[in-house]
């Protein structure tokens, strides 16, 4: 566990000493903080000595402090100012304020790796190298890897990034025929190629209204010009980090770890958010410690109640022998009463979000985190976005000596694989053909993301790839999120896999659509289907009897299941089938055509397939199916906690306890021993 404090916030620099020694005297002595980097003239220190001040600070409140530098990469003023060109420019959007470099710069990313490289030698040679284990890489919007402003402005279409996503498109279709019969155009060449602009009003990204039809998928060949823009912004945005990465570890002679934040599959929406590589980062052996803040969507989801969810298929990681860090970056009721906070942030100033508010309800919420962290083997660390004092209660710091906190402390670096009875499997590649920006995507990700958190199973989230290179532990259900463009080899392993780990299939919207339309779907799941463009809440029958879910807006395309050889679950309001199951060969397949899956459908179906629920009603389960179970109620009820008898000392046992929204529960496993 780590903590990170902003120090770079000097209005709040008098809070840093307090929180930083309740951080230590419970063990917490890694110390993560933004610094500035030497940018130009190498002769000019001003930025690396406001850097030492910030780590002699540190030192001088915990001398056995160790350091987590996080190396904001934005070039200085003076480089908008001489060299426009290397900057962003997108289609609507002022962009003069801010100083991101535009992802297609080879200039300006040398002029980052030149940064870094002065960084480095500075603090290795310096009396705090000893002390750094981590150097942690940040650049674009918030120092995420977000390119800059693209859910307002869409493409950077500058005149740097133009050039490099022909560079791209060169490497890629080689030809100028290819590319004219990729793009549909015959006028289109590798030389001329340019940036797509949006001509259908998706940006700045916005939601669906009621009655309004999404069109979900880009429609080829005449968008395939986005999809590999989309494909482009990824891969130079990897690109990037790895030329960082390769930074640290030359100049550290392979030493010291390398952090960046990246991944954001179920976070970023829109085709273009350059977070669809994480392929390429899982095998780059320079990268070591990925991560991200709690899901912000729903905001409320991260608070007390909601399920706190993952932005990436963080399951993945320990597969590449790769750590996760999960941010935890709310607001609590120990802000300081002056403390500056900038108006932008409505975490602390919205009153309708729960915000923890007592010491109570903000260790529950803290115990939820720790029961997720130790579940999915991940690193955590607490983080004062502000400087404001969020962590400056003894209280807080105190849950980790009792209770869920304790645990995860106790079984920190203990290597143990998670092996979940669900697993959430995502493609990140077919994500760059979605069209749609805000709503589509929200059902689809975070939405189904958070649903699945509640249904009281233990649940983990994978990559496609690492499920297709047998690399995921078997799981009693397999949860495919969005294969949209999955072809007919990869579903044939798929489904080979399934039938080896007597798998239950449960299949989201359209699997198969890009590769062949209705015949795609089929493909896929052997249910016969159609489509069409209409309203897509279902109604459930059967199995699903009494349930309700689905987008209240129109979707093209909307899929219609044949009744031929299946079992319908779900209808429309107009009456044709958007649910249904399938068994062939012994293997279970349910297909759900209605984006935004509910809680209450997965746990029917869950329950179907033979998947144990740890509580009744719903509510976020977190365990490792070892040595602990902790749940944190989303609603008030009393909640009945399920035992298996592989998890108790003896027999199956359940355990009925009252708790309110926001409770937490922890249950040390052997249960009853």
């Amino acid at each position: 566990m780590y903590f990170f404090y902003n120090a770079a916030i000097t209005q709040n620099a008098g809070n840093m000493a307090e929180e930083l020694r309740l951080a230590a005297s419970h063990g917490v002595e890694t110390v993560a903080f933004h610094i500035g980097m030497p940018w130009g003239d190498v002769s000019d220190t001003t930025s690396l000595e406001r850097s030492d001040a910030l780590f002699r600070s540190i030192h001088a409140v915990n001398t056995n402090a160790m350091f987590i530098p996080r190396c904001f990469l934005e070039p200085a003023r003076f480089y908008r100012e001489k060299y426009p060109d290397e900057f962003p420019s997108m289609q609507g959007v002022d962009t003069a304020q801010e100083n991101h470099a535009s992802l297609g710069s080879d200039f300006l990313f040398t002029e980052s790796k030149k940064s870094l490289q002065t960084m480095i030698r500075h603090y290795e040679n310096s009396g705090f190298g000893a002390n750094i284990p981590v150097y942690y890489l940040a650049a674009q919007e918030t120092g995420e890897w977000i390119p800059w402003l693209y859910r307002t402005g869409g493409a950077d279409c500058g005149k740097s990034n133009s050039v490099k996503f022909r560079w791209w498109l060169e490497r890629k279709y080689k030809t100028d025929a290819a590319l004219q019969e990729a793009w549909g155009r015959h006028d289109a060449t590798l030389a001329t190629a340019p940036v797509p602009v949006d001509r259908s009003n998706r940006f700045p990204m916005k939601g669906t209204q009621a009655g309004e039809t999404l069109r979900f998928f880009y429609q080829l060949p005449q968008e395939q010009d986005w999809v590999d823009y989309s494909a482009y912004i990824s891969d130079i945005t990897v690109q990037r980090i790895a030329e960082l990465a390769a930074v640290v570890k030359e100049e550290t002679g392979g030493r010291k770890k390398c952090l960046t934040f990246y991944g954001y599959v179920y976070e970023l929406p829109g085709s273009m958010s350059g977070h669809l590589s994480m392929g390429d980062v899982l095998r780059n052996g320079d990268i070591d410690l990925l991560g991200a803040p709690m899901s912000y969507v729903n905001y409320s989801d991260r608070l007390c109640g909601g399920p706190g969810g993952c932005m990436s298929a963080l399951d993945s990681l320990p597969l590449h022998g790769k750590h996760w860090i999960s941010e935890i970056d709310t607001a609590t009721y120990a802000q300081k009463q002056d403390a500056y906070v900038p108006a932008w942030y409505w975490d602390s100033a919205e009153k309708l979000y729960d915000i923890p508010k007592t010491p109570q309800s903000a260790s529950a919420m803290l115990d939820r985190v720790f029961a997720f962290a130790c579940a999915h083997r991940s690193t955590l660390w607490w983080m004062d976005l502000f400087g404001a004092g969020w962590f400056s209660d003894p209280n807080l710091w105190n849950t980790l000596d009792q209770g869920m906190g304790r645990h995860f402390v106790e079984q920190a670096g203990i290597e143990q694989a998670y092996r979940p009875e669900v697993a959430v499997i995502v493609d990140e590649k077919s994500r760059l053909y979605e069209n749609c920006t805000w709503s589509g995507f929200f059902e689809v990700y975070p939405q189904l993301r958070n649903n699945t958190m509640l249904t009281g199973a233990s649940t983990g989230f994978y990559y496609l790839d690492d499920f297709l290179e047998g690399r995921v532990p078997p799981a009693k259900v397999c949860l495919f999120v969005n294969l949209w463009n999955a072809d007919q080899a990869r579903f044939d392993r798929i489904t080979k896999i399934l039938k080896q780990n007597n798998s239950t299939a449960v299949w989201q919207y359209a699997p198969g659509w890009m590769r062949g339309g209705a015949d795609g779907i089929e493909g896929a799941t052997g249910i016969r289907v159609g489509a069409d463009a209409g309203a897509c809440t279902s109604r459930g029958e059967g199995l699903l009897a009494g349930l309700a879910w689905g987008p209240g807006y129109n979707i093209d395309p909307r899929i219609c299941i044949n009744t031929n050889g299946v079992d319908a679950l779900a209808h429309y309001a107009d009456g044709k089938i958007s649910a249904a199951h399938r068994r062939q060969d012994g293997l279970d397949q349910y297909l759900l055509c209605s984006p935004g899956i509910s809680t209450e459908v997965l746990r029917k179906i869950y329950q179907q397939a033979g998947v144990h629920l740890w509580c009744s009603p719903a509510g976020t389960i977190n365990t490792d199916g070892k040595t602990f179970v902790h749940l944190h109620a989303n609603t008030t009820a009393e909640y009945t906690i399920s035992i298996p008898g592989e998890y108790a000392s003896s027999e199956p046992q359940t355990k009925t306890v009252g708790m309110k929204k926001g409770d937490s529960l922890f249950i040390k496993l052997p249960y009853g021993k």
